[in-house]
């Protein structure tokens, strides 16, 4: 920000300035420095993310996402997500935080989930967070959906498990149906891969997603995969195939 010298003769410019760059009636020199957003360091969009999410200001949050990320997630969705942070979202941004102040940074960083993987725009000469950190079940990627299966789960957000089904196969699913299944003995040996899932998605070199298209599938250990299904741009989990764990 660029200051304006102070005289006797505009003794209002200073506290009105905003006001008159939002109307356009300081010029364009005025308009190009004041008006435009200040360009920003990955390090420094951090910092605005935390201030932010601290403040519970939802259009400062807005501010940081990059054009991809308001294409998956509107500014009413994020302000939604802000409301609904509970205790573990919390912690899970402040390690999150703590890894990426401490990485060096310089397109991509954060734990495995990506929660602050930063993109630069041109346009706007700023660094943009390229997703929404608030959005647990990001859909965008095939990564992404598989790491919304495992929190929706744990969780117990069986509302967010209909919506992580292929479109076909969601009206026949109910809340309490999937409750019933992923609480039951019934269940136990598909919850039991879920570590080897867990580690497999923490290890990306050695555990690589096959995209072939619209379609998907992920090895993650010996005779287990999980298929998935590109629907309206969004990833949903088709299918997990794993070997029955023997129960004691």
């Amino acid at each position: 920000m660029h200051a304006i010298p102070m005289g006797s003769r505009f003794p209002f410019v200073e506290r009105s300035k905003r006001r008159l760059c939002a109307l356009g009636l300081l010029g364009a020199w005025l308009s190009a420095h004041a008006c435009a957003p200040a360009a920003r360091t990955p390090v420094e969009t951090l910092g605005a993310f935390r201030r932010a999410y601290a403040a519970r200001d939802a259009d400062a949050l807005w501010s940081l996402l990059s054009p991809e990320a308001r294409a998956h997630n509107t500014r009413e969705q994020l302000a939604r997500e802000l409301a609904a942070s509970d205790a573990d979202t919390e912690k899970e941004i402040g390690t999150a935080l703590e890894v990426s102040t401490r990485a060096p940074i310089v397109a991509d960083v954060g734990p495995p989930e990506h929660r602050f993987s930063f993109v630069w725009v041109e346009p706007e000469k700023r660094w943009a967070l390229r997703l929404s950190p608030l959005a647990s079940y990001d859909l965008s990627t095939p990564r992404g959906a598989l790491w919304a299966l495992l929190h929706a789960v744990e969780r117990r957000r069986w509302d967010m498990l209909i919506s992580l089904a292929p479109a076909a196969r969601r009206s026949q699913l109910t809340p309490e149906a999937l409750r019933q299944f992923w609480t039951s003995p019934e269940s136990a040996s598909l919850r039991g891969q879920f570590s080897a899932l867990r580690s497999a998605l923490n290890d990306a070199e050695a555990h690589p997603m096959v995209e072939l298209g619209p379609e998907a599938h992920f090895p993650f250990a010996e005779h287990a995969e999980v298929f998935l299904v590109k629907e309206e741009g969004l990833w949903r989990v088709e299918e997990i195939e794993a070997p029955e764990i023997p129960r004691d």
